[in-house]
């Protein structure tokens, strides 16, 4: 599985004054929203348009999140829709994919400011993804994984004057066989 370095790949990034912004470094990116910016629901988003994954491939990456501050609800939506989102009413992350509403595929162990950097990996099956963390199992998504989706981390923050600070870390795409 090939790393991807945000500084040395054409990573597409669209910023947004009042949302995270994300920020390359050597292992892969921070993501930052200082307190007191005022903007309600705001995004940034960020993808390696160059690179895709689709059945029998997959992207994995390492995630630390050190601040939600107030609790609000923080997305990072990936690859096929799958989201990683804070719920502040659960006081949890859990995965889950949106239509009309919130689809919860599993609970998340991550915690703010727990100290760990989590290994998340999305494994593209023939009738899905499948959501591992940390080497269990946290979900299964359902879904067309034939068509090849570019690698994506598009973040939101929900709470207007809201602070977040994570970083992502040890970003890989490849086929299956080379997840391990």
């Amino acid at each position: 599985m090939a790393f991807l370095a945000p500084v040395t790949l054409p990573w597409t990034y669209v910023p947004n004054a009042l949302g995270p912004v994300i920020t390359p470094t050597a292992s892969g990116f921070s993501i930052t929203r200082a307190s007191g910016v005022n903007g309600y629901n705001q995004w940034a988003y960020l993808s390696l348009p160059a690179v895709t994954v689709s059945t029998g491939g997959a992207l994995d990456f390492a995630l630390t999140v050190t601040k939600i501050s107030p609790l609000t609800e923080i997305k990072l939506t990936l690859t096929n829709g799958i989201i990683l989102r804070y719920n502040p009413a659960a006081h949890k992350f859990q995965y889950a994919y949106y239509t009309t509403d919130f689809v919860v595929l599993g609970d998340s162990s991550i915690e703010i400011n727990d100290g760990k950097a989590h290994k998340v990996a999305l494994k593209l099956q023939s009738t899905g993804v499948q959501i591992v963390e940390d080497g269990v199992v946290k979900g299964f998504h359902t879904t067309d994984t034939g068509t090849p989706s570019k690698v994506e981390f598009d973040w939101q923050i929900l709470a207007s004057g809201a602070e977040l600070n994570a970083t992502v870390t040890q970003v890989r795409a490849g086929s299956l066989t080379d997840l391990d």
